[in-house]
Formats: C-alpha cells, sequence, structure tokens
C-alpha cells in the first residue's frame, strides 16, 4: 500500500490492486474549521483524479463533523456527484457503531444510497469492496 498523503488530520493510502483509496481521520481532526474540513475531504477527490481509484474506504470513527448539516449537505450534493462521475463505485465508511444507523439514515434521504454504505469494523467494508 502506498501512502499518498498525510497531515496531522488525515492519512490517505491506494492501494493500486484493488483500485482502493483507504482514508482515515486522526483524533486531532476535531480541532479543524469548517472550510479545513472540506479541504481535508477534497483530498480525495484530488487523487480520484489522478489515480485509477473505483472504490474508497473512509475510517471515519475519528470524525467528528457528522452532525454539522452544512458540511453533510456539501458532501452529499457535491463531493459524492463528482466521486462518481469519476468512477468511483464503492464508498465505505467506516463509523463507531452506535453511530452507524444514525448515518443511514441520514444518508437515505439522498440519491447517493447505491455507491456509500456504512460498516462497523475496516474487515466488513474491506469485504463489501
Amino acid at each position: 500500500m502506498m501512502k499518498l498523503y498525510s497531515s496531522p488530520f488525515s492519512e490517505l493510502f491506494y492501494k493500486q490492486e484493488r483500485q482502493l483509496l483507504l482514508a482515515s481521520w486522526n483524533e486531532c481532526s476535531k480541532d479543524l474549521a469548517e472550510d479545513e474540513v472540506k479541504i481535508e475531504i477534497s483530498k480525495i477527490l484530488d487523487y480520484v483524479k489522478e489515480y485509477p481509484i473505483r472504490n474508497i474506504i473512509v475510517d471515519a470513527r475519528n470524525y467528528v463533523f457528522s452532525d454539522n448539516v452544512k458540511i453533510q449537505n456539501w458532501i452529499n450534493r457535491d463531493y459524492v456527484p463528482q466521486l462518481i462521475e469519476s468512477g468511483v463505485s464503492k464508498y465505505a465508511i467506516v463509523v463507531k457503531s452506535q453511530n452507524m444507523q444514525q448515518q443511514k439514515d441520514e444518508i437515505e434521504s439522498g440519491d447517493i444510497l447505491p455507491v456509500v454504505e456504512y460498516f462497523s469494523s475496516l474487515e466488513e467494508a474491506l469485504a463489501w469492496i
């Protein structure tokens, strides 16, 4: 697995043979401002445009912005549609198990359900990919 990006807030890894991008949020990401969160998330889109990535797994167990309506709307309306246009067919998000149903309920109101799925472990997400 090749490291593509690293900051104090997140890391991105690429596994070429599976056309997989693995992203993980670090604990200190809770200190980010709203626009900084969007910049970190957009790094994924930058690499999707540069590499043949069809599958993405985001370890969001340290991501604390899921209650931010403005960021979630941006993700649902702008970010994920751009990923789909770039050829991403599976987007797995690993969340803390107590947050999983809430996340699924929020995403079902959007049009991105077939591409995005939530999991409580990295192993389940990898199996789905």
